[in-house]
C-alpha cells in the first residue's frame, strides 16, 4: 500500500512538472510589425492583424501558360475548422518571365502609383485583386474596372522584410484603396488601408 502512495505521489508531481510549450508557428510577433488591414465593407468594420492565431501568409508562384510570376499576400486564421474572415491580395508582374526566368523589380511590380483591377487585359500583367472570405462563405472578390475611380489600390510604401517561413524573401507593402466586391446580390464596396508581405524569388 506505501508503494502504492509513492507511486501516485510520483505520478501527481510528473503531471504537475509538465509544462505545455506553445507551437513556434502560433507565436506570432507580426502583428506588433504592422500587418495588418484595416477598412469597411458597406457599413461593416473590418479589422485583421497578424497576431494570436491570424497569420500573414505570403508567396509567390509562376503562370507557366501566361509566363509571369504572381505575388500573394493572405491575412487569415491557422489550424481553423470554422474560419472567420480572411483577406488575400495578388499582384501580377508587368514583365513576362519567358521560360520561368526571374524577371523581378520593386520599381515595375510594386511602386507607389494606383494599379487597377482589369479583367480586360489578354496577359493580365500588372493585374491585383483582393479577395474576402467570411466564415466560409463564397468568397467576394474583385478584379473589374468598371469605375477605375473606385476600382484601385495605391501602394504608399515598400521595404524588404524578413524571410517567410518557406524561406523566400519577402517584400512588404503599405497600400489603401477603394474596390467593389462582386456578391450574388451585386456589389459591395469595399474601403481599407494595411501592410501585407508578399514571397518573391
Amino acid at each position: 500500500m506505501k508503494n502504492y502512495f509513492y507511486i501516485l505521489i510520483g505520478l501527481t508531481m510528473t503531471i504537475v512538472g509538465c509544462k505545455k510549450e506553445l507551437i513556434p508557428e502560433l507565436i506570432s510577433t507580426a502583428g506588433s510589425e504592422g500587418i495588418y488591414i484595416n477598412g469597411m465593407l458597406e457599413s461593416e468594420p473590418i479589422n485583421l492583424n497578424s497576431s494570436g492565431n491570424y497569420y500573414m501568409y505570403s508567396n509567390f508562384s509562376f503562370d507557366s501558360v501566361k509566363e509571369v510570376y504572381i505575388f500573394t499576400g493572405e491575412l487569415k486564421e491557422r489550424y481553423c475548422a470554422d474560419c472567420g474572415t480572411g483577406i488575400t491580395l495578388k499582384v501580377t508582374n508587368y514583365i513576362k518571365s519567358p521560360g520561368g526566368v526571374i524577371n523581378f523589380d520593386f520599381d515595375s511590380v510594386f511602386n507607389t502609383n494606383c494599379i487597377y483591377w482589369n479583367d480586360y487585359t489578354v496577359d493580365e500583367l500588372g493585374l491585383a485583386e483582393i479577395i474576402i472570405v467570411k466564415d466560409n462563405q463564397p468568397p467576394l472578390s474583385s478584379r473589374s474596372c468598371f469605375q477605375p475611380n473606385t476600382n484601385r489600390i495605391e501602394i504608399k510604401n515598400v521595404e524588404s522584410y524578413k524571410n517567410n517561413e518557406l524561406g523566400q524573401k519577402t517584400v512588404k507593402i503599405t497600400f489603401e484603396g477603394k474596390v467593389l466586391l462582386s456578391t450574388p446580390q451585386g456589389y459591395k464596396l469595399f474601403i481599407f488601408d494595411g501592410s501585407f508581405a508578399f514571397g518573391y524569388p
